[in-house]
């Protein structure tokens, strides 16, 4: 897989890198590089969202705040996951990732790619045989 270290484009990925890039997005990968018209695009990978994460940690951790959940305290689950929900939506991407994403998107613009974008998410566990469906892991 090329690319920066967040950012793939679908003309360099596959099925083989679904864990950096999901089922989705290695999808699309398969198809381009089968010559599939599939419109241009590119992958915001794993190491994109876990830098994100990094970067949260070190103003509190987070996955311990969520390993110290218990699985039947769903007031505790629910007000966690808000305070999480918080803190996510108000943080800033980490300068690297910003950049790998201001350079992709300027790239599509550059070829041509001046209309909307589909934006869609691809966990990397959605299609396990043990998920009962995408998104609910």
């Amino acid at each position: 897989m090329g690319a920066g270290a967040h950012i793939a484009w679908f003309d360099e990925i596959g099925l083989g890198d679904r864990e950096q890039v999901g089922g989705k997005g290695g999808s699309l990968g398969e198809l381009t590089r089968a010559g599939i018209a599939v419109p241009p695009g590119y992958v915001v990978k794993t190491s994109a969202f876990e830098r994100f994460l990094e970067s949260l940690e070190r103003e509190a951790p987070v996955r311990a705040a969520v390993a110290a959940l218990k699985a039947d305290d769903l007031e505790s689950i629910t007000a966690c996951s808000r305070a999480l929900r918080r803190r996510m939506e108000g943080a800033e991407l980490p300068g690297e990732v910003l950049e790998e994403l201001t350079a992709a998107q300027a790239r599509l613009v550059r070829a041509g790619t001046e209309q909307p974008v589909a934006v869609r998410s691809s966990a990397t566990c959605e299609d396990a045989l043990d998920a009962s469906f995408a998104g609910l892991q």
